[in-house]
């Protein structure tokens, strides 16, 4: 996933670029949630690599709450790409 996640990004910024060098507040609030998006890509790998070591601090439930966080992050960015709303 990560390979296909900086493959992402630099198409991204190749777009961005090209198509959108004068970019609006859409973009920028668009690269933000994308950002954290990666930030939550990093979060989840560090705790992958803790549990392979045998570390489970948290329950399932909070597990299963921190899986819908890219959900919401994924909304967010599609509603400001499709409906531009500054």
């Amino acid at each position: 996933m990560t390979i296909m996640m900086m493959f992402a990004i630099g198409t991204g910024i190749w777009l961005w670029v090209v198509y959108f060098p004068s970019a609006t507040g859409w973009m920028h609030a668009k690269i933000a949630f994308v950002v954290l998006m990666l930030v939550y890509h990093l979060w989840t790998k560090r705790r992958m690599k803790e549990m392979q070591e045998g570390h489970l601090n948290h329950s399932g439930v909070y597990y299963r709450w921190a899986n819908e966080i890219p959900l919401l992050l994924v909304f967010v960015i599609l509603v400001l790409v499709v409906l531009k709303p500054f």
